[in-house]
């Protein structure tokens, strides 16, 4: 499994925490034995939103035909107030009683094993700013290889699926925080959301938001779906929406 951490110095000091376990080579264990040994079709995964911040996860069929994945969690520097995006959370159903008993098994030595592994605090600065956060291993089962990767995604923190209902339900909220100081130009930008709300759920019958996060940068989609079509013309299914492009800049 490909190990992908913040940065080098990071990465070195994960390692040498790793191999000083107690057990010698536990994370070997989980890597290499019990994955290989139990999982078919093992595939990985590099998720990347910039040369410097990447994200690696595993995933693998085993021989009942679940699927198991297991990454590194995510650290994520942001947070968005539901009166500036305001959403439903759509949290998946971690439960393993659609997986069968030897599935359940192995998901039981995994949890054992990353138990054991515990959490290894990094410490960094950025932009004056003394940052401490915990990595730590997950993992997800699941019926289908899809949903093991979403679920995965999601206990990692780097995935959060939701659904959209608007951008700033909260007029009060917007002009606090949108620094405009024309009235009339801060209204004229309030009604262009509004216009954004009003196309997106007059038409689409659920617009759903999908949130990335590494660290300090977000890539939000806001999209919405209609599965039968609109016309003889365009009969299947079609796709559109939002895309949402973010850093999150240290200002002390």
């Amino acid at each position: 499994m490909q190990r992908i951490y913040k940065d080098f110095r990071c990465s070195r000091r994960i390692v040498k925490r790793i191999r000083g376990n107690a057990n010698g080579d536990t994370f070997g264990e989980l890597r290499l034995t019990l994955l290989t040994n139990n999982l078919q079709k093992l595939e990985t995964f590099n998720v990347t939103s910039s040369y410097e911040y990447n994200f690696g996860l595993v995933v693998g069929k085993t021989i009942d035909g679940d699927w198991i994945g297991v990454s590194p969690s995510i650290y994520r520097e942001t947070h968005i107030p539901q009166k500036q995006i305001y959403r439903t959370p759509q949290n998946q159903d971690f439960s393993l009683e659609r997986i069968s008993q030897n599935t359940k098994n192995l998901v039981s030595q995994i949890d054992a094993i990353i138990s054991e592994l515990g959490t290894i605090n990094i410490g960094s600065e950025g932009g004056g700013y003394v940052i401490n956060y915990d990595y730590y291993m997950v993992y997800a089962a699941s019926k289908t290889k899809e949903s093991a990767l979403e679920k995965t995604l999601q206990a990692s923190k780097m995935l959060e699926i939701s659904r959209f209902h608007s951008f700033y339900s909260d007029k009060q909220y917007f002009q606090e925080w949108e620094f405009v100081d024309e009235l009339d130009k801060q209204d004229l930008m309030y009604q262009k959301y509004n216009q954004i709300n009003q196309f997106m759920n007059q038409t689409f019958p659920k617009v759903m938001m999908y949130r990335f996060s590494f660290e300090i940068f977000e890539k939000i989609y806001i999209i919405g779906e209609i599965e039968n079509g609109v016309s003889e013309a365009m009969p299947e299914a079609y796709r559109a929406g939002i895309y949402i492009k973010s850093e999150f800049i240290y200002n002390p």
